[in-house]
């Protein structure tokens, strides 16, 4: 017997073959358009959901992406106008978005951001005078890798399309916030890193002054139990995966640094995308146990 969440995949997938309900990726290249869920957007490609299974497809190639909900499409133009620095088009577009849908994460952090950045470029400008284009101030990247250890204490490192850290000094404030050695950063407030450059991510961990940053992690842990043995966790499945809804204390997760609110992506190198609520436990009870979680901590800037 199948479970709700493989009943809803099914509906969906149904409805996916007949273009009734899809995001839409038109390439450069002309063609067909593709249609399908737009399931992860990086820095430099996305990952669409088709019938025929999962799609890379790298932005350069991509023309336009039509989403099916009116938040993501607004917000894609919002992106679009705040990277060329015309930032209260953005922040037009950001708020339209946040009113289509008010529990639209994206929008929310976008309009606190551009909101920023607009009051610094009005400050910054004559009296009187239109809001410019913010232009992006080319500094070294070793400066930036300065700021960012006197300010966080952190140093990073690339690695498989991956910026981690390398290091992080004893009572800074990245080790209060609760960063770990290897954590990956995939995300800033929204923002999608992965694939992105080690300049550009610093710059968005860096930010603006006095603000604070909402930074997405991938970690990977491991948990020693034995084959059946429960390890404390108890699961909610979300729209965006398994996430862990409660722990039992001083149970194996607890102690191997798993936390409320973590979103377990990968099990025993198997994705959890698709799979339903009792998929899931079952593959935690089939320990030891290696995680990918993803996690976001908030930092002060």
């Amino acid at each position: 017997m199948r479970s709700p969440l493989q009943i809803i995949f099914i509906l969906f997938l149904i409805l996916l073959a007949s273009a009734a309900a899809a995001d839409t990726i038109r390439l450069k290249s002309g063609g067909e358009p593709l249609n399908g869920l737009v399931v992860d957007e990086y820095a430099d490609r996305v990952i669409l959901s088709t019938v025929d299974g999962e799609k890379e497809i790298l932005r350069s190639d991509i023309k336009d992406v039509l989403y099916d909900t009116p938040e993501q499409g607004l917000s894609a133009l919002g992106r679009s106008y705040e990277a060329i620095g015309r930032l209260e088009d953005a922040l037009t577009y950001y708020q339209r978005a946040l009113e289509a849908n008010p529990e639209y994460k994206e929008a929310r952090d976008a309009v606190t951001d551009v909101s920023v950045k607009i009051q610094i470029a009005r400050m910054s400008s004559p009296r009187g005078s239109a809001l410019k284009p913010v232009a992006q101030v080319n500094i070294a990247q070793s400066v930036k890798e300065k700021e960012l250890a006197d300010k966080f204490g952190l140093s990073l490192f690339e690695e498989s399309g991956l910026i981690k850290i390398a290091a992080i000094k004893e009572s800074s404030p990245a080790k209060r916030a609760g960063f770990r050695e290897n954590d990956a950063i995939v995300a800033v407030k929204s923002v999608p890193l992965r694939y992105a450059k080690t300049e550009e991510v610093i710059d968005r961990l860096l930010g603006q002054r006095y603000s604070q940053g909402a930074i997405k992690i991938e970690r990977y842990i491991a948990i020693p139990t034995k084959s059946r043995q429960d390890p404390g966790i108890t699961i909610a499945l979300e729209p965006t995966g398994p996430v862990v809804n409660a722990l039992r204390e001083n149970s194996p997760a607890d102690k191997a640094g798993v936390k409320a609110g973590d979103l377990i992506y990968v099990i025993n190198g198997v994705s959890t995308r698709y799979k339903s609520l009792r998929a899931v436990n079952t593959m935690l009870g089939e320990g030891p146990l290696e995680l990918s979680i993803r996690r976001e901590i908030t930092i002060e800037r």
